[in-house]
């Protein structure tokens, strides 16, 4: 459970994470090293998770540390968050 400090004790959050397996994981490790800081080739490589259904692949690229910043892919970061949080 999450719960900032100070907040009433009902107010938390529970999140669960979830691993792929060590080969799946590495090779989605090989992939985003393979992409360096091109903003075009993670917009591609994002979208074609997307398209395979692989949401979690994309999400990870979404957001992953790494990334690079353009106004593309900020503006999805942006549109996701907002889809799954509400506006901010």
């Amino acid at each position: 459970m999450l719960r900032p400090p100070g907040v009433q004790a009902d107010d938390y959050a529970v999140i669960v994470l979830e691993g792929d397996s060590a080969a799946r994981m590495g090779r989605a490790q090989k992939d985003l090293d393979s992409l360096g800081r091109d903003p075009i080739a993670w917009w591609t490589a994002i979208q074609r998770a997307f398209d395979r259904g692989d949401i979690s692949l994309g999400l990870a690229l979404l957001y992953a540390f790494d990334g690079p910043g353009s106004p593309r892919i900020d503006n999805l970061r942006r549109a996701v968050f907002q889809a799954g949080c509400g506006s901010v």
